[in-house]
């Protein structure tokens, strides 16, 4: 196995495993230390399939990974199995690949036959004393599963099987057969596939030339042709016609089991690169040392760690019956293949001609692991696969949403809303939202905007539990802000024609279970510059939110005012133009705030005031404000009050008055007739205030009062 000394399969992410999961971790990974990596050359050169070295990994449990404990399994579930085949991948890929392989069909038949077929072959296959194969593929089908040839006609009470699967492992070795095939007629499609147990010498069965492959040279792969197999209707796993559900099922886990094997074998192949390039000396040092190598191992360990990550959260989801488990384990498949299979290619590269020589395992690794793009679904078909399923996520909440309001009882509907919901999310944004998935996303909204599941969500947003309130808001934001890349924008063409919807936002801060997830989405209409305008020439809504702003509730209050701060600083050309055209009812109703009895209004409002007389986009605005004596006065009491906070936000108000070189008459009249009162007011005024630049600002403002001259009689 090359010079490697340190075996750790998945130490880079050993602080995600529980205790049980680390313990089953050591004893696979003492298992493909001992047993599997000093034969895996030999097996490899040889074609040998190590039987025996299988049955020993079954006496550890590792036959019937997740098969119920009642039938001779572990019992354990899929995030444990990812761990385990993880860590024996890393002593040899396509023995552990077959082992995976096996425990998909053993799994199969546990969790579909009946109490008789379970008792008959589940207890053997987790011994391995039997071993199993999974037949779907067929020669003229490929990756179009249910268009398959492969017919089981019914005959009595048995079935007679006639056609033929390709690319079998373990075809001509294994004892039981999971075989997919026909029962409806051949316009069926999916819904005429049935599932079947036959075993190894029933009379019919027969096995083609073991295939000369480019890698997985450890386990026999065989067509197997079924001519005239009679087999009784009692190996028949399942219902007729629940054969595809039953394949499907079985190949998102498998996905998820092929892709672990992918994380072994490439962990592997790192671990080899980095121990040779520590011994590798050129130009006087070791190649560990130049700058490039440190990189390319930094990319290779960070590629391989996200892909880790990948199968186990899929892995997970499968366990808990998540909504996205099948979409979750076509993404892990897909890139934990494609990028596992980079990184062996690139530890190839780092030991440069010795990479390329049997001697060292890394061109086996690399082979081992090319077909895994492949197999279980070719990565292209993941691809459609992906797409489909974001697809269907969004159907099936909408049509969740559609059946809320009639359901006797919601909580049942609710509890699937919230799961799907948080699928949705998580397929939106991955594991944090600072991680959007743009591809996902996109897909998601447009599915979402075509079945108006927009709209539902936010109609429905009352009955939902507070969690999926917050979801809903984190998917609406993600939807209104997904562009294509022709700038298009699904998510505001959608509200554009559904203004109403707009308004039902603005209505939730009437209820305060969805105020705050109202106030979210509502921002996110008014980062688009149509709705903004909308929402800003509408008198009477725009009118409402100053309301909105006194509200008892503290944080609804606040989130209304941040809301109106958005409206005035985000989109300034129409701002300053509705500024200029509606200056009295704007200050009517923002007096209204700087005189609240909320000292948080008070303080934002100020605040805001100032920055919005001082952005030079709305000087005419200024110019009409600063001339009202009416608001220098307001001011002047602001300067006064209690919070030292206000005072300093009012002082930035009130020295644009003082500032302005074309005061009025009656704004140079107040501050002569209190002149003496100010510059006492003011020469002490918040001195205490580190701020050199607020210190060097008042000191202007000081000079221009203590300048004034009395005016002329008019």
């Amino acid at each position: 196995m090359g010079s490697n000394n340190d075996f750790s399969p998945a130490s880079s992410s050993d602080f995600t495993l529980s205790g049980e999961q680390a313990e089953f971790q050591r004893v696979a990974e003492d298992f493909a230390r001992e047993r599997l990596a000093p034969q895996s050359a030999q097996w490899d050169a040889e074609h040998h399939f190590p039987v025996g070295v299988l049955q020993e990994a079954a006496a550890l449990g590792f036959g019937g990974i997740y098969v119920s404990e009642d039938v001779g399994g572990s019992g354990l579930g899929r995030a444990d199995a990812a761990v385990i085949f993880e860590a024996l991948s890393y002593g040899d890929v396509p023995v552990t690949a077959y082992l995976s392989i096996h425990n998909m069909v053993a799994g199969v038949i546990d969790k579909w036959g009946n109490p008789e077929q379970r008792d008959a072959y589940v207890p053997c296959l987790s011994t391995m004393e039997k071993l199993a194969s999974y037949c779907l593929t067929e020669p003229g089908s490929g990756s179009d599963a249910a268009g398959m040839k492969t017919s089981a006609k019914k005959k009595g009470e048995d079935y007679i099987l006639d056609g033929s699967k390709a690319f079998i492992s373990g075809g001509g070795v294994s004892d039981i057969y999971l075989v997919m095939a026909r029962t409806g007629d051949p316009t069926s499609g999916s819904k005429g596939i049935s599932a079947f147990v036959v075993e190894k010498d029933t009379p019919g069965l027969s096995f083609g030339k073991k295939e000369e492959k480019m890698g997985w040279n450890a386990q026999p792969t065989t067509a197997v042709m079924f001519d005239s197999v009679k087999i009784p209707e009692s190996q028949r796993i399942g219902q007729e016609g629940e054969g595809f559900k039953i394949a499907m099922q079985a190949l998102d886990g498998g996905r998820i089991n092929i892709a672990a094997c992918s994380l072994g074998g490439a962990q592997f192949s790192l671990d080899t690169a980095r121990d040779y390039v520590k011994h590798r000396k050129q130009f006087g040092k070791a190649v560990s040392e130049f700058q490039g190598i440190q990189f390319k191992i930094a990319d290779m360990a960070t590629t391989l760690h996200a892909s880790r990550l990948m199968v186990r959260h899929a892995a997970a989801a499968m366990d808990a019956k998540f909504p996205a488990a099948t979409l979750q384990a076509a993404m892990a498949k897909r890139f934990a293949t494609d990028a596992c299979f980079d990184v062996a290619n690139d530890a190839l590269q780092l030991l440069g001609g010795y990479g390329y020589l049997k001697e060292y395992p890394i061109e086996r690794i690399l082979r081992d692991l090319r077909v895994h793009s492949i197999l279980e679904g070719t990565n292209e078909v993941m691809r459609v696969i992906i797409n489909r399923e974001l697809d269907k996520l969004a159907q099936k909440a909408h049509q969740a949403f559609v059946r809320l309001p009639y359901e006797s009882s919601q909580e049942r509907i609710v509890d699937e809303l919230a799961r799907l919901l948080g699928g949705i999310k998580e397929c939106m944004f991955g594991e944090d939202e600072e991680h959007a998935s743009k591809e996902n996303a996109l897909i998601i909204a447009h599915e979402a905007c075509r079945s108006d599941l927009v709209g539902e969500m936010i109609e429905c947003l009352p009955m939902l539990e507070f969690e999926s309130r917050k979801d809903v808001a984190s998917i609406f934001s993600a939807i209104m802000r997904i562009e294509e890349e022709d700038g298009s924008r699904p998510g505001l063409v959608y509200m554009k024609n559904h203004l109403e919807l707009i308004y039902s936002l603005f209505e939730g801060y009437e209820r305060p279970e969805i105020a705050l997830s109202c106030g979210q989405m509502f921002r996110e209409c008014i980062r688009h510059e149509e709705l903004a305008k909308l929402v800003i020439n509408d008198n009477e809504l725009f009118r409402d939110l100053f309301s909105k702003m006194d509200l008892d509730n503290f944080e609804i209050a606040s989130d209304a005012f941040l809301t109106l701060k958005d409206i005035l600083t985000r989109h300034k050309a129409v701002v300053s133009v509705y500024l200029t055209e509606h200056y009295a009812d704007f200050l009517e109703n923002y007096r209204m705030l700087l005189e609240s009895s909320n000292y948080v209004t008070r303080r934002q409002s100020v605040k805001l005031l100032g920055e919005l007389l001082l952005d030079r986009s709305n000087v005419k605005a200024m110019m009409v404000y600063v001339s009202d004596v009416a608001n220098l006065k307001v001011m002047m009491n602001l300067l006064k009050d209690s919070s030292k906070s206000i005072q300093f936000e009012a002082f930035h108000v009130f020295k644009v008055f003082v500032a302005n070189p074309n005061k009025t008459r009656p704004v140079i009249e107040v501050l002569l007739n209190n002149k003496e009162k100010l510059l006492g007011y003011l020469e002490t005024f918040q001195s205490e205030r580190e701020d050199p630049q607020f210190q060097e600002e008042k000191a202007v403002i000081i000079r221009e009062i203590a300048d004034l001259k009395p005016l002329p009689p008019e």
